[in-house]
């Protein structure tokens, strides 16, 4: 005599229905633990999976809106306006505002004489793990200057927070572009 589960159904959603009746009257209870146990592991990693390229994304953006502002002060076009920090923040924070607030990142812009006189600050935090670093020295014609912006990445996830980065409080991005300013004309 045939069982009613084991009687085929026409079409596919027949077939799923039966699958699934046959597992909820399965006792045994072997599919549910393994379930049990694999599934948290599951999520865990889809979700570190989601915040890490999240998290490389927003560092590929930050990477982009430093190079771009960067040019700027290569090019001496920062320094000919009138307020030279507010321009090269503008350049930059139209080009990070896709993934960034602009007003969560910090910017560090030190110049040199040359390449082998470059001694950059180490970078600082308070006690909330905020970069500190905000100096703005774009420099003159022929000046080696390195440009580093820093952003503080909080994780979407607390959790994964906790797994990545024990203890922390979330991570510090930072995109550093060395370069030597072109031979720019001055006022004056």
């Amino acid at each position: 005599m045939l069982r009613p589960e084991s009687v085929p159904h026409q079409g596919s959603a027949g077939g799923i229905t039966s699958r699934l009746c046959a597992l909820l009257r399965d006792c045994s209870g072997a599919e549910a633990i393994e379930t049990v146990f694999v599934a948290p592991i599951f999520i865990l990693m889809l979700l570190i999976t989601i915040e890490l390229g999240f998290m490389i994304f927003t560092q590929s953006v930050l990477d982009g809106g430093t190079r771009t502002a960067a040019r700027d002060i290569r090019t001496g076009q920062a320094q000919g306006s009138a307020n030279p920090l507010a321009a090269f923040q503008g350049v930059l924070c139209n080009n990070i505002n896709v993934a960034i607030s602009c007003g969560a990142v910090v910017t560090d812009v030190e110049s040199f004489a040359n390449f082998s006189s470059m001694s950059l600050t180490p970078v600082k935090t308070n006690k909330s793990g905020q970069v500190t670093n905000n100096t703005f020295t774009p420099g003159n014609p022929g000046s080696a200057v390195a440009v580093r912006v820093f952003y503080t990445y909080q994780f979407i996830v607390p959790w994964v927070s906790q797994v990545l980065n024990p203890g922390g409080n979330g991570v510090v991005l930072e995109s550093t572009v060395v370069f030597q300013n072109e031979p720019y004309p001055t006022a004056g």
